[in-house]
C-alpha cells in the first residue's frame, strides 16, 4: 500500500513538472524531477542485532555457535523471545553445570542444545550413546545423574565390573534407571548359585536355601533382568506367600511361579490340576495362590468344610467336592467356566449357584441328604446329563424330578434311578460296559491313571 502511494505521488509530480516544462522552464524542471525521484525512494531500516551478553546475533539466526565468554546465561535466555528462528545452540566444551544447560533448554525448547563436559573424570555430551560406570562410586553417580536428562541419545550404561559382576549398590542402580529411563543398564548378579544378566530368560531354583529374605532380593534384581521370562522357586524355604504373590502382581512380564507347602507337599502356583486328600480347613486357604486351576478334585477330604479358595479360580472348568463336609458352594459363583460339577454325599442343601453357570453340562447331585430343591436346574439348556440318584437319599420329590425333565432339552439325560451315585446311572459306565465318553475325558483331566502323588497337581513350568 505504501509503495502504491509513492508511485502515485511520483506520477503526480512528474505530470506537474511536464506541464511546467511546456511553459519553457526546462532547467528548473529537470532539477525538480531529480528532487522528486530522490524523495520518493524509502530509506532502508537498519538491522538491530540481539545482545546475548558478550556478543550479538542476528534476529533471524537459526544456529547459535557460542564460545566461552561470548554470552551470559541470563542474557542468552532473556533473548529467546527475540530469536524465534533458533533451532540449534552449539556450546562446545562448556563450563556450565547441569542447571545452566537445563535453563537454556527451557528457554529454547525447540532447539537442539549441543555440549561437551567432563564430569568426575567421565566425558559426557548430548550425543553420548554409551557409558561405562562399572567403577562409579556414590559421588560419581550423583553427579552424572544430573546430566542424564540432557542426554536423550544415551542408550546403554555398563555396570559390570572387571570381576564379571555388578558391584554397584541397588540404590545407585535405581537412581541411574530413574535418571536415564531410555538407557539399558547392563548388569550381572550372582543369585543363589546362578548367574543372572540381561540375557537370562529363566531362573529355576529347587531345594535351595533361599528363605523369606529372597523375596526382597528378587524384588531388587527383577527390574534389571529385562529378558527374564520365568522365575520358578520350588521348596526353597519361602513361606512368605503374600510377598511372592505381590512380586508376581508387580512384575507381570515375568512368569513367577512358587511352591506352597501343604502338609509337606509342594503345590506349584501355576498348577492346572488339584487332586488331593491332604486338605483341612486350616490349610485349604493356601490354594488361593493358584489362579490357573482348570480341574479340581477335592473329594474324600471328609473334614473339609470351606471352599472360599475357589474364588481365586477364575478358569475352573471341572469341580468335584463329593464325600466332603462342605455345605456352602456359593463361592463357585466366581467360576463362570464350570461345565462339570459333582457334589454327591455332602450336606449341601442349596444348589442355586448352579443356575448361574452358563456353561454347565454335567451335574451329579446324588445322595445329598439335605437337598430338597432342584429348581435351580430347571430350564438350563446347556445341560447334557444330570444324575439325581432317585429320591431315596434326599428330600427331592418325584414331582420335582418330572418337572426338571420336562424343562430340559430332550437330549439331556436325567438319571434318576437308585444305586450308587457314580458307578450306576451311566455317570461313569455305559450300559454295556466301558467308560462313558465324559468320564473317560475326566480320567484324563484328573490324571486318575497316574500314581496318586504324581497327580496331586500339574505344573506347566515343570520343564
Amino acid at each position: 500500500m505504501i509503495r502504491n502511494k509513492n508511485k502515485l505521488l511520483v506520477s503526480g509530480l512528474l505530470a506537474l513538472l511536464l506541464l511546467l516544462a511546456g511553459c519553457g522552464n526546462q532547467g528548473t524542471d529537470a532539477a525538480l524531477i531529480a528532487a522528486a525521484e530522490t524523495e520518493a525512494v524509502p530509506t532502508p531500516t537498519p538491522t538491530v542485532e540481539i545482545d546475548i551478553g558478550g556478543s550479538t546475533v542476528l534476529p533471524d539466526a537459526e544456529t547459535l555457535a557460542l564460545s566461552e565468554g561470548g554470552f551470559t546465561l541470563e542474557a542468552l535466555c532473556a533473548a529467546a523471545r527475540k530469536l524465534p528462528a533458533v533451532t540449534a545452540i552449539e556450546l562446545g566444551e562448556t563450563s556450565l553445570g547441569a542447571d545452566g544447560l537445563v535453563t537454556i533448554r527451557a528457554a529454547y525448547p525447540n532447539a537442539r542444545i549441543s555440549w561437551q563436559k567432563t564430569v568426575e573424570g567421565i566425558a559426557l555430551s548430548d550425543t553420548t550413546v554409551s557409558l561405562d560406570l562399572s567403577d562409579a562410586d556414590d559421588e560419581t553417580v550423583t553427579a552424572l545423574c544430573l546430566y542424564f536428562p540432557l542426554m536423550s541419545d544415551l542408550r546403554e550404561i555398563n555396570t559390570v565390573a572387571a570381576n564379571g559382576y555388578t558391584a554397584m549398590s541397588f540404590e545407585n542402580l535405581e537412581r541411574l534407571d530413574k535418571a536415564a529411563p531410555q538407557a539399558r543398564l547392563l548388569v550381572r548378579f550372582s543369585l543363589y548359585g546362578l548367574d543372572a544378566d540381561n540375557d537370562t530368560t529363566e531362573l529355576r531354583y529347587e531345594r535351595k536355601n533361599i528363605g523369606n529374605d529372597g523375596v526382597a532380593v528378587f524384588r531388587q534384581v527383577l527390574p534389571y533382568l529385562d529378558s527374564l521370562e520365568l522365575l520358578r522357586v520350588k521348596s526353597c524355604g519361602i513361606t512368605d506367600y503374600d510377598g511372592m504373590e505381590a512380586l508376581k502382581n508387580d512384575f507381570t512380564d515375568v512368569n513367577i511361579v512358587f511352591s506352597v507347602d501343604i502338609r509337606g507337599w509342594p503345590f506349584m502356583t501355576d498348577t492346572t490340576l488339584i487332586n488331593t486328600p491332604r486338605l483341612l480347613d486350616n490349610n485349604v486357604h493356601l490354594l488361593k495362590y493358584m489362579h490357573d486351576v482348570l480341574y479340581l478334585d477335592i473329594g474324600h477330604n471328609r473334614y473339609l468344610t470351606n471352599v472360599e479358595f475357589v474364588r481365586y479360580f477364575p478358569k475352573l472348568q471341572v469341580a468335584i467336592v463329593s464325600l466332603t463336609n462342605i455345605s456352602d458352594i456359593s463361592p463357585f459363583e466366581a467360576c463362570p467356566d464350570i461345565e462339570f460339577f459333582e457334589c454327591i454325599t455332602t450336606p449341601i442343601s442349596d444348589i442355586s449357584v448352579l443356575a448361574g453357570m452358563e456353561k454347565l453340562e454335567y451335574v451329579n447331585i446324588g445322595a445329598m441328604k439335605n437337598l430338597a430343591d432342584i429348581s435351580p436346574l430347571y430350564g438350563k439348556q446347556t445341560l447334557k446329563q444330570v444324575r439325581i440318584c432317585g429320591t431315596t437319599y434326599n428330600h427331592v420329590t418325584r414331582e420335582q424330578v418330572e418337572e426338571l425333565k420336562a424343562s430340559l432339552p430332550e437330549s439331556c439325560f436325567v438319571s434318576d434311578g437308585g444305586g450308587d451315585p457314580t458307578t450306576s446311572g451311566q455317570w461313569r459306565f455305559k450300559p454295556g460296559g466301558g467308560y462313558t465318553e465324559r468320564y473317560a475325558l475326566l480320567r484324563e483331566q484328573m490324571q486318575y491313571d497316574f500314581a496318586f502323588d504324581d497327580r496331586q497337581c500339574n505344573s506347566p513350568s515343570e520343564g
